[in-house]
C-alpha cells in the first residue's frame, strides 16, 4: 500500500473522529442484558441440530442457484403475506437497493419519507429517478408534493418504513392508501422491524391493519421484508403479485448477478418463518413488555420517541452525553448502544424491548435512565 493511500485514509478517519462519528466493531458476550438487537421475539439463541444436502448453493438463481427447497420456501412466504407470490434476496439491503432502481427509472418520480433506512434512499439514487423527501409521518407535506409535482410523470412511487427503525414510529397506511387513489401513486411498503412483530401470524403491520379493515387489501402494491430482525436468520423477501415477481427476476440486478443462499439459510428461514407464524405467546408478551416499558418512561419524564412498537430512542442533546451513559449502562451488563448523526437528527440511545426480558430487567434499564436528583 503506497504512502500516499495511507495519509489520505488517516485524514479522512481523522476528521470522522473529529465530527464525534468514529465506530469500532465489538462483540459481546451473554451475560449481558440486550437492549440493542432487533432479536424481538428471542429466536436468536435457539439451538439446532441441522441437516442440509449441501454447504453452497453454487451459483446465481438464474444459472445453477436455484433448488426446491427455495421456491418453496418462497411459497411459504407468498402464503403467509397473503399475496400472489415472492421472490427471496439475500439482505434486506439487496432487496431494497435492486426492487427500487428497477422498477423506477428517470421518466418516473419518487416520494420517500425522510426517515426511511439508507439502503431505501440507495435504491432511490440508483434509480435514476426524481425523488422527493417528506417530512417523516408528515401526510400533509407528502399531499403538497404530489399536487405540485406528481403530474409531471409517468409513474409515482411512494415509499416508507412500516416501522422506522431508530424513531420506533409507525406509518398510517390508510392514509397513504387515500393519497394512492387521488394521486395514482405506487406504494411500497418497508416491513422490516415489522415482520414478526405485528398482525396475529406476524406477517407485520399491513397486516395488522388489515385484520381491522379489510377494504385496504388492494392499498400496497409492493411488501419488502427481513428474516435478520425478528426472524433471527438472514435474507429478505418482496411480495406481490405474480407480474412483479416476474417483473424482478428479469430486471433486479441485486437477484441477478447475486449467488443464491446456502441451503442451510433456506433450512434455517424456513424453520424460524413457521416458528414466528405460531408465536402468538411471544408477541403477546412482547406488547406487554412495550406497555410496560413505555409507561415506565413516562413515569420518570423521560424525553422519548416511541409508537406501538418494540424500538424506543430515547432523546438526548449532545453525542458526548449519549455516548457516555452508553458506556455506563455496558457497566452495569446493559447493552444499549447510542446513535449518533448523521444515522439520526438527534443523537439517542435505541432501545429494543424484546419477549425474552423479564420485567426485572426493563425495571433495571429505567432505573438506570431515570434522572439523578
Amino acid at each position: 500500500m503506497s504512502e500516499n493511500f495511507e495519509k489520505y485514509l488517516e485524514q479522512e478517519l481523522e476528521l470522522v473522529m473529529q465530527q464525534e462519528q468514529y465506530r469500532s466493531l465489538k462483540s459481546y458476550t451473554s451475560d449481558f442484558v440486550d437492549f440493542s438487537s432487533n432479536d424481538y421475539l428471542g429466536f436468536a439463541k435457539q439451538d439446532y441440530a441441522l441437516s442440509v444436502s449441501a454447504s453452497g448453493s453454487t451459483g446465481s438463481r438464474l444459472i445453477t442457484g436455484n433448488s426446491a427447497e427455495l421456491q418453496a420456501l418462497e411459497k411459504q412466504i407468498a402464503t403467509w403475506k397473503n399475496t400472489e407470490a415472492s421472490l427471496f434476496f439475500g439482505s434486506g439491503y439487496l432487496a431494497n437497493l435492486g426492487t427500487i432502481s428497477a422498477l423506477a427509472g428517470p421518466r418516473d418520480v419518487i416520494f420517500s419519507d425522510e426517515y426511511n433506512h439508507s439502503c431505501i434512499l440507495d435504491g432511490i439514487r440508483l434509480s435514476g429517478a426524481k425523488k422527493f423527501f417528506y417530512e417523516n409521518l408528515n401526510y400533509q407535506h407528502l399531499y403538497s408534493l404530489l399536487k405540485t409535482h406528481r403530474h409531471k410523470y409517468r409513474n409515482a412511487f411512494v415509499i416508507s418504513d412500516s416501522v422506522f427503525s431508530m424513531q420506533g414510529t409507525c406509518v398510517d397506511v390508510e392514509k397513504l392508501y387515500e393519497l394512492k387513489k387521488d394521486f395514482d401513486l405506487f406504494l411500497y411498503l418497508d416491513e422490516a422491524h415489522a415482520t414478526g412483530v405485528f398482525a396475529k401470524n406476524g406477517a407485520g403491520l399491513f397486516a395488522q391493519e388489515l385484520e381491522k379493515k379489510p377494504d385496504l387489501k388492494n392499498a400496497i402494491d409492493i411488501q419488502m421484508g427481513t428474516f435478520s430482525k425478528a426472524c433471527a436468520v438472514e435474507g429478505a423477501y418482496v411480495a406481490g403479485s405474480y407480474q412483479l415477481i416476474d417483473f424482478l427476476i428479469n430486471k433486479a440486478r441485486t437477484f441477478i448477478y447475486s449467488t443464491a443462499p446456502a441451503p442451510v439459510v433456506v433450512t434455517l428461514v424456513r424453520k424460524n418463518l413457521q416458528l414466528l407464524i405460531n408465536a402468538q405467546d411471544k408477541r403477546k408478551q412482547l406488547h406487554e413488555n412495550i406497555k410496560y416499558f413505555e409507561q415506565g418512561l413516562k413515569t420518570i419524564k423521560c424525553d422519548f420517541t416511541h409508537q406501538a412498537s418494540p424500538i424506543f430512542a430515547i432523546n438526548f442533546s449532545s453525542n458526548q452525553e449519549v455516548l457516555v451513559l452508553s458506556k455506563k449502562l455496558l457497566e452495569q451488563k446493559l447493552l444499549v448502544k447510542a446513535i449518533r448523526p448523521p444515522t439520526v437528527k438527534r443523537p439517542c440511545l435505541r432501545v429494543c424491548i424484546h419477549a425474552s426480558h423479564s420485567k426485572e430487567d426493563l425495571d433495571a434499564l429505567l432505573a438506570q435512565l431515570a434522572p439523578s436528583t
